[in-house]
């Protein structure tokens, strides 16, 4: 049985470990509230430079016209992912699904594909580079709220200059899309080329919002006159669409992480609870024992004299 000692220090232990939690409860509480009314902030953004990039493709007049970053290339041999994760731990298993989710992706592909990877977020990087530290091209933290425009913007330059270049043929981006507190979804998302139709060249605008969303089809319905022409107007909108894209990844998994933190924290707080309980229940019967053990011992004495 362990000694009164030992368990005083066990529980007093315990009771620290648990104001930490609380208080990181607390902390992602706080957070997760500014993060999500900014995430949810960004996705009409995000829709309506989807919508208007299918609207612009309509206006041309000819396949040829489309930016390489929305028709692609032939080939598929080069790949980018871009993995959005966060800087800290204790969220439960919300870093570790989508390293899972990279590493089983990475299994689908041939052995001739050529891999990069680019991590936003401390922890992906910390966990990928032990086995892909070779494929590992750059990396960033997420850092806060604040951050998070200027990384979009840095990553999605850093990314149009990359194909523009002919460094990848294709880019898959993984990140988390927050649904609720309990629920974050693991993303795999295709970036660039941008999911379009080339079909919807030359359609009207009606016939191309028949495959939209609601909200898409209020861009799409919109008729615009371009100037100088509809074809450069394209070029520079799909860069900013694809900022747009990383953007919504980074604030959707921000605010994911602060979700699953405070489940995680919710969590080991309740089980502090019952451990505690259990020790204090130990407590009490041995220092009981050690009581009654005493009592026998004066007794015994008292009745030898």
């Amino acid at each position: 049985m362990s000694s009164l000692k030992s368990l005083r220090t066990r529980i007093n232990g315990i009771k620290s470990t648990q104001k930490l939690t609380k208080a990181m409860k607390m902390v992602a509480a706080s957070k997760l509230k500014k993060a999500r009314d900014i995430a949810e902030a960004s996705l009409p953004y995000a829709t309506a430079l989807n919508a208007m990039t299918r609207s612009i493709v309509s206006n041309l007049d000819d396949v040829t016209q489309i930016p390489a970053l929305l028709s692609g290339r032939c080939k598929r041999e080069k790949v980018l992912l871009l993995v959005v994760t966060g800087d800290r731990g204790l969220c439960g298993t919300f870093n570790a699904s989508i390293v899972r989710a990279v590493k089983a992706f990475l299994d689908t592909l041939s052995d001739s594909s050529s891999v990069d990877l680019i991590c936003i977020g401390r922890k992906g990087y910390e966990l990928l580079k032990r086995q892909h530290c070779d494929m590992i091209s750059y990396s960033i933290n997420i850092g806060t709220s604040v951050d998070h425009p200027a990384i979009a913007k840095e990553i999605g330059g850093r990314l149009v200059a990359s194909f523009t270049e002919g460094r990848f043929d294709i880019c898959w981006m993984f990140y988390h899309q927050f649904e609720s507190l309990l629920v974050q979804v693991p993303i795999q998302e295709q970036l660039i080329p941008l999911p379009v139709d080339v079909a919807d060249v030359g359609k009207t605008a009606g016939s191309v919002a028949g495959n939209l969303s609601k909200s898409e089809k209020n861009v799409v319905g919109t008729l615009y006159k371009f100037e100088p022409s509809s074809e450069l107007v394209l070029q520079n909108l799909v860069t900013k669409n694809i900022e747009a894209q990383v953007l919504k990844a980074v604030l959707s998994s921000y605010a994911g992480e602060q979700g699953a933190r405070m489940v995680a924290m919710d969590g080991a707080t309740q089980s502090s609870d019952k451990i505690l309980k259990n020790l204090s229940f130990v407590y009490n019967r041995t220092r009981q024992a050690s009581i009654t053990k005493e009592l026998i011992e004066v007794i015994s004495g008292a009745e030898a004299v």
